[in-house]
């Protein structure tokens, strides 16, 4: 038979799996000694530890909102941060699949029909905004731009999950 998740549960689910995700890129940025993203990265999950906390008193809507809204702030700030390089800014696409999954299924998105359409635009918005910044910005931090196997792994790894958080939510 069909199994039910609450909402809150998909909001939460999603949550931790965005903690782990940058406090995986914090190791990693620290590793390769960017102060300035692993610093970020703690920040972000201490930020989506908070979300958790709002989506555990029901706030659906806000703690939704916001982890989207993060995803695109971290998009931007690795753009600017790493340059071309890695393909961080494509998370901007992948967010539009799991605002159109959760505005359709969570009862507090019901009331905001608008939102998914908005915050699709806001989202090709800001790819547009990445392409600018990093044809217009050299990168801004410490990197190991010479270990080709790096970033490739890196390129690789966002480019699953950004595929599995597409796919997830279809």
């Amino acid at each position: 038979g069909d199994e039910y998740i609450s909402d809150r549960s998909k909001i939460t689910y999603s949550l931790y799996f965005m903690s782990f995700m940058h406090i995986s890129y914090a190791l990693l940025f620290m590793f390769c000694e960017s102060a300035f993203l692993a610093l970020y990265n703690l920040l972000a999950f201490l930020i989506v530890q908070i979300l958790i906390r709002v989506a555990a008193n029901k706030h659906l809507f806000t703690a939704a909102t916001l982890s989207a809204v993060e995803i695109l702030a971290f998009s931007v700030v690795s753009t600017l941060a790493l340059g071309n390089s890695m393909n961080f800014n494509l998370f901007c696409f992948s967010i539009i699949p799991m605002v159109f999954y959760v505005s359709s299924t969570i009862k507090d998105f019901k009331k905001h029909s608008y939102f998914s359409l908005l915050f699709s635009l806001l989202s090709l918005a800001t790819y547009a905004a990445t392409i600018v910044i990093r044809t217009k910005n050299a990168p801004i931090t410490n990197f190991p731009y010479d270990n080709i196997l790096l970033i490739s792994i890196i390129e690789i790894a966002n480019s699953i999950i950004i595929v599995g958080m597409i796919t997830i939510f279809l």
